[in-house]
């Protein structure tokens, strides 16, 4: 048996290898179909990756850095003294 958390707290029990109603899937967005948005946000990251030669986590922190409005230089400097030091 599965169970599924519903919205008040309480607890459904559904026979195995039933799904649950569509309705409760509302909400949940699976990898395959993400918005265009994260999927543009994915594409940059691993841009930033093969460009700096980063882990996902380090390209993540440029991503935000540039968001913040660094500039490409401040960021470029950030790396190599990291790197470098």
């Amino acid at each position: 048996m599965v169970q599924q958390q519903m919205g008040g707290g309480e607890q459904e029990v559904l026979p195995e290898g039933e799904l649950p109603p569509e309705d409760a899937l509302q909400g949940e967005v699976l990898p395959e179909e993400l918005p265009e948005d994260q999927q543009a946000i994915m594409e940059e990251l691993q841009a930033t990756m093969q460009e700096y030669d980063l882990d996902e986590e380090a390209a993540g922190a440029v991503l935000r850095a540039r968001r913040e409005d660094y500039s490409e230089e401040e960021i470029v400097r950030f790396l190599q003294g990291g790197l470098n030091g």
